[in-house]
């Protein structure tokens, strides 16, 4: 900080003040303080600072904030005392923690890691959160929970959020398709309907998703009297698949519980109405 320019001192009657004294303290305290010839700090000034004969005082620099001056005659008779002077911005000099601060070459969010030190940061995005503009050079950074949609429940996509209604969505029925091997992704639904236009077999459940339950419905056709068969992969109570219901349009619900890859354990509730 540029104190003052030089400046002269005088009297009421415009006598100047020959030799006068500027002492400069820590704000508050009879601490003496560093001032300076210049504004890069390499000559410090004696403390006081004296005026000279025409009671004018050189270029001062202060690097204390706050900082109290005390004026004085050349016999220290006191005639001013300011005190709580704080540091301008834009001033000559500036305090070590700014000087630190200035010298950061790089834009972003800066924290002030220790006195006098500083540093770039950024947010960035985690398990389950988004972070968008994390240094926050394009605008302010937003951080958005990183929320699982339906198909990524059904599918068991790691690190996302879950909520509540997107987790029920997720176990609407999905429709598997008829075939004469029904194909059975365990990544696309936790709950299924098919209706059997045939004779048919389950097929192995791709992509199980392990510790899964959940149930598929079976819907016999108009005609009625279709019959399921079953993949090696599915294990039953007492090692008997069970038998469907025959009459046209029946329901039979077959829950399934994921014990491993390979093992998916089934039970069934049959003509349901």
């Amino acid at each position: 900080m540029l104190f003052t320019p030089r400046f002269q001192t005088e009297d009421a009657n415009g006598v100047p003040y020959a030799g006068a004294k500027l002492y400069f303290y820590q704000s508050g305290t009879t601490t003496l303080i560093t001032v300076y010839q210049d504004s890069g700090k390499t000559t410090p000034h004696a403390n006081p600072v004296i005026a000279d004969a025409s009671g004018t005082f050189p270029e001062i620099f202060v690097d204390t904030d706050p900082f109290k001056y005390v004026l004085t005659t050349s016999a220290d008779v006191l005639l001013e005392t300011v005190d709580a002077i704080p540091l301008l911005a834009g001033s000559s000099i500036v305090g070590a923690d700014l000087t630190a601060l200035e010298a950061l070459s790089s834009t972003g969010l800066v924290a002030r890691t220790a006195s006098d030190t500083y540093a770039l940061r950024t947010i960035t995005s985690g398990t389950g959160i988004v972070v968008t503009n994390g240094s926050g050079v394009a605008g302010n950074p937003t951080v958005a929970a990183d929320v699982a949609s339906t198909a990524q429940i059904k599918s068991k996509a790691a690190d996302k959020l879950l909520e509540s209604d997107a987790v029920y969505d997720a176990a609407d029925e999905v429709t598997l398709t008829d075939a004469a091997t029904i194909s059975v992704d365990g990544s696309t639904f936790i709950n299924a309907v098919v209706t059997l236009g045939g004779n048919r077999t389950l097929g192995t459940m791709q992509n199980p998703v392990k510790n899964r339950t959940g149930r598929i419905r079976v819907v016999q056709d108009n005609a009625g009297s279709r019959t399921l068969a079953y993949h090696g992969d599915y294990e039953f109570a007492g090692g008997s698949a069970p038998v469907l219901s025959t009459a046209a349009n029946a329901q039979d619900i077959l829950y399934y519980d994921v014990i491993a890859s390979g093992r998916i354990l089934i039970s069934a509730i049959k003509a349901i109405s």
